[in-house]
């Protein structure tokens, strides 16, 4: 059980949800781990064919799936504590920012920095403050009022300033170029998009299942066609790094 800040009392957790949401945490930890040995088999790293799949390949979809079962239980969760469909757009809105934000930070973390950082600002340094700039912007801090009021607004405040300034001295070196932050393992970042899309065609049209199934479809087609190129024009965005067809991984 867990209290909830939009309704009082406790709020009954559906167990299969958390327990799947827990066993996908543990694969990425350990997954993780893993692949900074060396001589590993096959199967504990991502497949190396197309026709192929190991336990690594089903951790993305796994969190996808789960962002989507737990989309109608959080958004009329909302409703029925009274927010207009206008609030939960915002949160929506608000959250996805968010995860992309996470999500360019923690790729270009794992990319490694490059000695383009200011003197005095390791990569490991910029690293720490990184994830402490996340801490300070989305924790969850308690509600009060007066000073502990100011004093949560001022942790934030501070969070959003250090994450600022980590991304304007970035800097990475890629075959002799310079680069500034771009997408790259953008895994937090796919399922922010993928909680976009499902909040939007939700809140759009609640159960109509037809509709829904002509949203589903629609994204198959949508996915075929970057599988063959049709988009590609469009992906400048992602950077100076080479884009593959697995995610951006």
């Amino acid at each position: 059980m867990q209290d909830s800040p939009l309704i009082e009392g406790p709020v009954p957790r559906i167990v299969s949800i958390d327990v799947l949401r827990g066993l996908t945490m543990i694969l990425l930890v350990i997954q993780g781990e893993v692949a900074a040995l060396q001589n590993i088999p096959g199967w504990a790293k991502h497949a190396s064919t197309p026709d192929t799949m190991t336990f690594v390949d089903v951790i993305l979809p796994v969190f996808l799936f789960v962002v989507g079962m737990s989309i109608p239980l959080a958004l009329d969760r909302r409703r029925a504590a009274g927010q207009s469909t206008l609030q939960i757009w915002q949160h929506v809105l608000l959250r996805t920012l968010s995860l992309l934000i996470i999500g360019i930070g923690l790729g270009n973390m794992r990319l490694g920095r490059s000695s383009m950082l200011p003197i005095g600002m390791s990569g490991e340094l910029w690293t720490v403050l990184l994830l402490a700039s996340f801490i300070l912007i989305w924790n969850r801090y308690p509600l009060g009022t007066g000073r502990w009021k100011n004093l949560a607004w001022i942790l934030r405040s501070s969070g959003i300033a250090l994450l600022v300034y980590l991304a304007v001295i970035y800097r990475e070196e890629t075959k002799g170029q310079i680069h500034w932050l771009a997408c790259r393992f953008y895994i937090i970042g796919i399922i922010g998009w993928a909680y976009l899309i499902g909040c939007s065609i939700y809140l759009l049209f609640q159960r109509e299942l037809a509709a829904v199934v002509g949203c589903l479809a629609l994204l198959i087609c949508v996915y075929i066609g970057d599988e063959k190129g049709l988009f590609d024009e469009y992906q400048f965005f992602i950077g100076p790094y080479e884009h593959t067809r697995l995610g951006w991984l």
